[in-house]
């Protein structure tokens, strides 16, 4: 199956498991690893922080996110890993559920 481990350094924070695609979101099962709980209040907060006019709360969110320094090893397939909230990719996760969007360097 494939999908992607999110890492924190050597850590496993969790796993996303392939389940499906809402342009130009991929839907994925999402499995806590052992470095979970240390980001989860993070990306609750990113999730629950309303879309608005004001864009400084969800922007405030995403960079604290960001700070953690995570990112997303390929499983299953080739791809290069990718740095979580930098470069184009956003990655939500609401308990299990999780959406990522990004797009690769020199892709299509």
């Amino acid at each position: 199956m494939s999908g992607w481990r999110l890492m924190q350094g050597d850590t496993l924070v969790g796993e996303l498991h392939a389940e499906g695609c809402d342009m130009p979101w991929f839907r994925y099962r999402f499995a806590p690893g052992p470095g979970w709980e240390r980001v989860r209040e993070l990306f609750e907060r990113l999730e629950t922080t309303p879309s608005g006019p004001d864009p400084e709360p969800k922007l405030r969110a995403a960079v604290a996110v960001q700070a953690e320094e995570l990112r997303l090893v390929a499983v299953g397939f080739d791809e290069p890993d990718l740095a979580v909230w930098r470069g184009g990719t956003c990655l939500l996760i609401d308990g299990d559920a999780a959406r990522l969007r990004y797009s690769v360097p020199g892709g299509l």
